[in-house]
């Protein structure tokens, strides 16, 4: 998550009205079930979609002398809640509706600049303060779709700043604020633009190394456990992607395949598994894991690094390292 670089909202500012299309998003939810947007009270045919009464929730129009989507998105995010009661905690009935709309503000986040965003999520924690119902939603939905490894639309540099705005309210409980503090410090770590942290890893014979021994014009990281399914997907993926085994052949990129787990015994077993021009190696004392050196809470983990171990890419799928480095030629 990483960010998510596609640019999914289309705004239409005919009649001062505004429209929103989220494709890539529409696709993705309904895939993986993370929303739904119907009644459970309605039959499966002819189900209906629950909608939010007018008077709780009207999202602004945008006005006609604002014309590009980029100026749009920069007023969305900045009024998107102007007509929003925060006192008003009836909205919560119709909770999937809701979800709807607040997806659809995560949208527009995407759109705009981090300065920006910022100002926006920092605004609506802080009006939102008024009532602790309405912010524990906001705070519950930011963290299932922004920061939950499975979440289509995952991306850690929007939820910072909810973490931020939670740490920072008089409504969110002190006890709940340890668990938003050490997700804070957790999204923080190996930022994109940061200089990586730097591990040892240890090869088949036991000979060892470490990352800022390791020299390389771009890197991939790739934390993985070779029994689990997702990896093997992704692991297909990189080994068949023309261009990463191009940039391989080119002296441009290296794989650096990390186990981070205690079973070598399961790694050395898969070992042969591995395409022969990667860095396979493991984490012999599992201090990545044991001090969570990086965010390894879902596996596989993939990050992208330039020559100098500066973060390019963090925790992103394969597609959007795959992008990057074919604009990158």
């Amino acid at each position: 998550m990483s960010g998510l670089n596609k640019k999914p909202v289309l705004f239409n500012s005919t009649r001062g009205s505004m429209k929103i299309r989220i494709v890539f998003l529409v696709i993705s939810v309904l895939t993986t079930s993370i929303v739904s947007c119907v009644n459970k009270n309605q039959q499966e045919d002819g189900a209906e979609v629950v909608e939010i009464p007018k008077e709780f929730f009207t999202i602004p129009d945008i006005p006609l002398m604002i014309s590009t989507p980029e100026q749009q998105a920069v007023f969305l995010a900045q009024h998107y809640w102007d007509n929003f009661d925060f006192r008003d905690s009836a909205v919560l009935n119709s909770s999937e509706a809701f979800d709807r709309f607040y997806i659809e503000y995560l949208m527009v986040l995407v759109n705009v600049s981090e300065e920006e965003a910022g100002k926006s999520i920092s605004t609506l924690i802080r009006d939102a303060s008024i009532n602790s119902d309405i912010t524990k939603f906001l705070l519950d939905q930011a963290e299932k779709y922004l920061y939950h490894p499975n979440s289509p639309i995952r991306n850690e540099m929007l939820y910072e700043e909810f973490v931020k705005g939670a740490l920072e309210s008089n409504v969110v409980d002190e006890l709940v604020k340890v668990r938003y503090q050490y997700q804070y410090d957790m999204v923080r770590k190996n930022k994109p633009g940061n200089l990586a942290a730097d591990f040892g890893y240890t090869f088949k014979d036991g000979t060892v190394s470490s990352l800022y021994q390791t020299p390389a014009d771009k890197m991939i990281l790739y934390f993985h456990n070779p029994d689990c399914p997702e990896c093997r997907v992704t692991k297909e993926k990189i080994s068949a992607s023309q261009l990463v085994q191009e940039l391989i052949g080119e002296g441009k990129l290296t794989i650096l395949a990390i186990y981070p787990d205690k079973d070598i015994e399961l790694w050395k077993k898969h070992y042969n598994e591995y395409p022969d021009n990667w860095i396979n190696v493991y984490d012999e004392a599992t201090i990545l894991m044991d001090d969570e050196v990086y965010d390894l809470k879902a596996i596989p983990t993939l990050y992208l690094l330039d020559g100098d171990k500066s973060v390019i890419l963090r925790d992103a799928p394969f597609e959007e390292i795959e992008y990057y480095l074919n604009n990158q030629q």
